[in-house]
């Protein structure tokens, strides 16, 4: 078993209760990772009681919004989603993208086109010979 004792102020003030200044978690030992665990807390501890103090206040959307609320509960379900996965061991498999040969030809032949535009003007620059505005601007 794994527990962790989180304090809530820098130091602990021997003359409040202690109960009022720590907080017990038990972090689900015992498990191959602590993911499980994890995601035990934020769904059935973080979240609620978030949501739980978020709506006591009832400040209303446009209060919320300037706290930065949605924003944090949008970053709550991430966590949890993101610990789900690794609990889950999901890899996400990299995309690997089919390009059309009809596409594929006309990027190479832009590619071609720019690539020699550049070279000429390149060629034209080092020679010291003028290259006008509508050259410089067709191969940018």
């Amino acid at each position: 078993m794994t527990i962790a004792l989180i304090k809530r102020g820098q130091t602990i003030d021997f003359s409040s209760p202690l109960a009022t200044q720590l907080h017990f978690f038990n972090l689900f030992g015992g498990e191959e990772t602590p993911y499980g665990g994890l995601h035990a807390i934020i769904s059935h501890g973080v979240k609620p009681w978030f949501d739980a103090f978020v709506g006591a206040r009832g400040m209303g959307k446009d209060g919320d919004a300037k706290m930065g609320i949605p924003m944090t509960k949008k970053k709550i379900v991430e966590l949890e989603v993101s610990l789900l996965h690794l609990q889950q061991n999901v890899d996400i498999p990299e995309t690997h993208l089919i390009i059309h040969p009809v596409v594929q030809r006309a990027v190479e032949q832009v590619r071609r086109v720019l690539l020699s535009g550049c070279q000429i003007l390149m060629t034209r620059h080092r020679r010291g010979q003028p290259v006008n505005d509508r050259e410089s601007r067709t191969y940018q």
